[in-house]
């Protein structure tokens, strides 16, 4: 991913991204390892990939965050590969791009809960 991220239609930048997306997935997720960690003493690995990224603000006053990601779930000991997946997101919102980060919020918290229930419909 971009870091900054660039708001095209506009002079605006968003940073840390990568940081503010982990902290949404990690606390959507983390009551699931804990659920799981007697199937699995040695802990469990979800890495997750940004494979899109995009931030676009149109004249008509809307700003558009795109994110794709990618997670892969792995034991943490042998790294065994265990399932992976895609989460997209594309959330939307009359505002300017420096009042834009309930925006992005909205669309990484969809990730970290779409993750978490994608990781639920997982039999480890």
């Amino acid at each position: 991913m971009k870091d900054p991220l660039v708001v095209a239609g506009s002079d605006v930048s968003y940073a840390d991204l990568e940081a503010a997306l982990g902290h949404s997935i990690s606390s959507a997720t983390v009551p699931w390892a804990q659920q799981h960690i007697a199937q699995r003493p040695g802990g469990w690995q979800l890495s997750v990939e940004v494979i899109e990224a995009k931030a676009e603000y149109e004249s008509t006053g809307r700003l558009i965050i795109t994110l794709n990601t990618r997670a892969t779930l792995r034991t943490r000991q042998e790294h065994d590969y265990l399932a992976q997946t895609q989460v997209p997101c594309r959330e939307a919102g009359l505002t300017t791009p420096d009042q834009g980060a309930p925006v992005v919020y909205l669309c990484m918290s969809r990730i970290g809960r779409d993750l978490a229930s994608w990781l639920g419909g997982i039999n480890p």
